[in-house]
């Protein structure tokens, strides 16, 4: 039987390093979480879209940078809950943080396509 090799993200290993109860809790356990931070959410989608992208290019195919972000801006609507994301800081609200992911998704598009 070959060996199953288990994949760490940034999240789950920083979390790990700050609490290995939250981690076990979250990550072992599974236990769900009532809200999500807005950079959490935000950094989802934006993984969610160049996963994507990379699945493309390896098929020898590049979307168009509008088409990148539409794919991003539909994630977006289709997954955003109101009651269930938590922005701390007072100032800044949801639309700050799409355009945020979208000019992030569009300075990496432009460096690499």
């Amino acid at each position: 039987c070959p060996a199953v090799q288990k994949i760490f993200s940034h999240s789950s290993l920083s979390c790990f390093e700050t609490c290995p109860k939250q981690y076990h809790f979250r990550y072992v356990e599974k236990m769900r979480v009532d809200f999500e931070g807005i950079e959490a959410f935000m950094g989802k989608r934006v993984h969610e879209v160049l996963e994507r992208l990379y699945l493309f290019v390896a098929e020898g195919k590049v979307p168009s940078l509008d088409r990148v972000l539409h794919r991003y801006r539909s994630n977006w609507e289709e997954r955003f809950q109101p009651d269930r994301i938590r922005i701390v800081r007072s100032d800044t609200g949801p639309g700050f943080y799409r355009s945020n992911g979208a000019r992030c998704l569009e300075n990496y598009y432009r460096r690499h396509y």
